[in-house]
């Protein structure tokens, strides 16, 4: 016994001689980390790029080091992770964005981004200082970026303009870079005519980004919105033949409804079916009433299967294109089988009986002599007598040429104009406009402005403070478009106007303050600006711009 404990005596004091003597051969000094400039467990690094430009990576704009930082920079490695392939072993580097695509076999494109991670490791003790990525890799053309026209000595240009998002010391950045008559390169072949407008709409079948059909006085053309190529034209999409003197000069989409005005006043209409599939034109123009109609333009209102107001210039009336969705019921046997189904229907609008209405414009039957500058839906009073009930505002000039606007309420179902207490007519309060003035008005976040032009002066009458006229700014030429980002970012979402003027001159301002609009990016194009359009943006809490 007295040798076992002798034994264990000595072996201890071996064991504490052997620690004693290997003092020092392990470093337990702390490592010392980045300060991280972002809340690593509540934000992720961001980084956007598209196919054919460069991404960048800057891990040092997201940390700082406490002491020396060359020193600091010397102790340690970076790794850059996606889907767990290490793509950069530095703080900061450039790659180009297709070669990041082939390095990640990517065949699709997604707007939620990829996750990976940005690491500072010790090269000592391998501890791991890790904060997440988020990239966002777009296809070339893609959501947010916007398509021009332009009329060069008669015939149509069609450029684009890439959306550009990068971060800038931490901060989201947007700005905006011109491609010149890029579908031209693109489709090696020319717009015919003159241009008229650009329509977009939510067509999956010809791309995820959908397609704008570009209309001129001679052809109307659809592009896929995803590779900028031409894919079909609007004659060649009827069920029984291109009807006779066929030629379109407005079209609008309610999700996979499709509507074409011709400048006869026709009104065609074609059903796809809900993937976008299938479906033709119908060759028989839509028929309303005994009165006939002549609609040449489709007002604005928002984005899917929501009313559409379009004035009838043959009887000076509104007419409303309303949606439901209604039972159908079919019998098998004793048993019924219920389905439900979308209908559609033109309703002309009519003044309720025993209504008081003469504080709106007669919409039902206007004056002769009317010329409507525009007509739209707005959501600037939400409390409506019926839940089914929506408010719309017409600008209109009167025979003589002064300049009106009116706000009248009507139920979509009936095409009934209701009375309400805060509809009214009124003379503009910008004072009189002419047919070439461009009125911009949203039926969403910015319902109470309405920004309008008089040559190359922009202003704005604030509805919610009394009328009051803000100047914006003086443009370098007669204004011919204006219109919002609608891209549905905090960033961008109705901050940014983008104004079209006769020299060509393309102008991006943020309004982010209104009274306050900030020049971020100017272009001189060859032509006069004609349209603009945002590609991409279809989630129904936006305006149908």
């Amino acid at each position: 016994m007295k040798n076992n404990i002798f034994l264990l005596l000595l072996f201890g004091m071996l064991l504490f001689v052997g620690c004693f003597e290997d003092e020092g051969n392990y470093d337990y000094k702390k490592v010392e980390g980045p300060t991280w400039l972002i809340n690593t467990e509540t934000e992720s690094i961001r980084v956007t790029c598209s196919q054919g430009e460069t991404v960048k990576f800057r891990g040092h704009d997201y940390f700082v080091w406490k002491e020396d930082s060359a020193r600091m920079e010397d102790k340690v490695r970076y790794e850059w992770k996606l889907n767990d392939i290490v793509i950069g072993d530095k703080a900061d580097f450039d790659m180009p964005t297709d070669t990041l695509i082939k390095m990640l076999g990517i065949t699709e494109f997604s707007e939620n981004g990829l996750y990976g991670s940005f690491s500072v490791i010790d090269r000592a003790s391998e501890v791991n200082y890790m904060a997440k990525m988020l990239i966002t890799i777009r296809s070339r053309y893609s959501k947010g970026d916007w398509l021009v026209l332009t009329e060069q000595g008669g015939n149509t240009v069609c450029s684009f303009v890439k959306n550009k998002k990068e971060m800038i010391n931490g901060t989201l950045v947007t700005s905006f870079v011109l491609e010149e008559n890029l579908y031209e390169r693109l489709n090696g072949s020319s717009i015919p005519g003159k241009p008229l407008m650009m329509v977009k709409s939510p067509s999956t079948n010809i791309s995820p980004l959908g397609a704008t059909t570009i209309i001129t006085d001679q052809v109307a053309y659809v592009i896929s919105n995803e590779s900028l190529l031409k894919v079909s034209e609007l004659k060649d999409e009827f069920l029984d033949g291109t009807p006779a003197n066929f030629q379109v000069v407005s079209r609008r989409d309610a999700d996979h409804y499709t509507f074409v005005a011709t400048k006869d006043g026709r009104v065609f209409r074609r059903v796809m079916s809900e993937n976008f599939l299938g479906g033709k034109f119908l060759t028989e123009p839509y028929y309303i009433d005994n009165k006939g109609y002549e609609i040449v333009e489709f007002g604005l209102g928002r984005v899917g299967k929501t009313t559409i107001p379009c004035y009838d210039r043959k009887n000076r009336r509104v007419i409303v294109i309303s949606f439901t969705r209604e039972m159908v019921i079919d019998w098998d046997g004793s048993r019924p089988i219920i389905s439900y189904a979308d209908m559609h229907k033109f309703n002309p609008v009519y003044p309720v009986a025993g209504g008081k209405l003469d504080h709106i414009a007669p919409v039902w039957a206007m004056p002769e002599g009317t010329e409507v500058l525009l007509l739209c839906e707005t959501d600037r009073v939400i409390m409506f007598p019926s839940t089914t009930s929506m408010m719309f505002s017409i600008y209109y000039n009167d025979k003589d040429g002064q300049t009106w606007m009116s706000d009248f309420v009507v139920s979509p179902k009936t095409g009934a104009c209701i009375e309400y207490g805060q509809t009214f007519v009124k003379p503009f309060p910008g004072g009189n406009l002419d047919k070439d003035a461009v009125i911009l008005t949203s039926a969403l976040s910015k319902a109470n402005w309405v920004i309008y032009s008089k040559g190359e002066e922009v202003c704005c009458i604030d509805r919610s403070l009394n009328d009051e006229i803000i100047p914006l700014l003086k443009a370098p030429s007669k204004v011919t478009y204006m219109g919002y980002t609608t891209n549905n970012t905090a960033a961008d979402e109705y901050k940014k106007l983008v104004i079209g003027c006769e020299n060509g001159e393309l102008l991006f301002y943020d309004i982010a303050n209104i009274r306050a609009p900030k020049l971020i990016n100017e272009y001189k194009l060859n032509g006069k600006v004609v349209t603009c359009k945002e590609i991409g943006i279809f989630y129904g809490m936006v305006d149908a711009y």
